[in-house]
């Protein structure tokens, strides 16, 4: 983290992922886990969005099932 109002905190170094690993996010308010949230993740190639919810801890899981970059998003 490095203090913004709201930030997407990788658990691990996501430079280092594959087509099938899986990501998973921190996602803060303020520096505090903002939880029940919905994330939206959205991969380069064209396809629908995934509509995800973070757990009590601010966490989410997305499994990069495309290569390529991915764009994640709030979806509030």
């Amino acid at each position: 983290p490095v203090g913004l109002g709201l930030e997407f905190v990788p658990e691990a170094d996501p430079t280092r992922l594959r087509v099938g690993d899986a990501l998973t996010l921190r996602l803060l308010v303020d520096g505090k886990p903002l939880a029940d949230f919905t994330v939206g993740a959205v991969p380069a190639a064209p396809a629908a969005a995934r509509m995800l919810r973070t757990d009590a801890l601010g966490r989410v899981t997305v499994t990069l099932d495309q290569a390529g970059p991915w764009m994640l998003r709030r979806a509030a």
